[in-house]
């Protein structure tokens, strides 16, 4: 699988765009892009619609990609992952770390590991960033 890293411009470019997308319903409501970490987005059930844990582990391994960003939350560290014939990294990859996202480049779908891999996982379509609750 190639991996690219990014510079950190490019991760907070790119981790803005995420916001555009996924928390442009709590921004509409509260004027903020945050509610303290990008996953916290997920986790309020009044800002979008979501899946948890086996479910969304589920979701994610249909999901389609042909590259995808994995983004340090707190925007320190970035990567674009190739995704050869649609294979994606696996979420167990990511248990260690605390905070990541996972999303292709037309943020058709992303995925939130919290600090707790096995309570924190969490999948969204694009179109659900404006549904209310689950």
């Amino acid at each position: 699988m190639g991996v690219r890293v990014l510079g950190l411009k490019e991760v907070w470019s790119v981790q803005k765009a995420w916001r555009e997308v996924f928390a442009r319903r709590l921004h509409r409501l509260t004027g903020r892009w945050t509610r303290g970490s990008d996953r916290d987005v997920f986790h309020s059930k009044v800002m979008m619609k979501y899946l948890q844990g086996p479910a969304a582990e589920a979701e994610y391994a249909s999901a389609k990609a042909e590259t995808v960003y994995v983004i340090d939350e707190e925007g320190r560290y970035g990567e674009l992952r190739d995704c050869p014939d649609g294979r994606k990294p696996a979420l167990s990859e990511f248990i260690e770390r605390r905070g990541v996202l996972i999303f292709p480049e037309d943020f058709a779908w992303s995925v939130a590991i919290g600090p707790d891999y096995w309570d924190h996982v969490t999948f969204a379509y694009r179109e659900w960033a404006d549904d209310e609750g689950r």
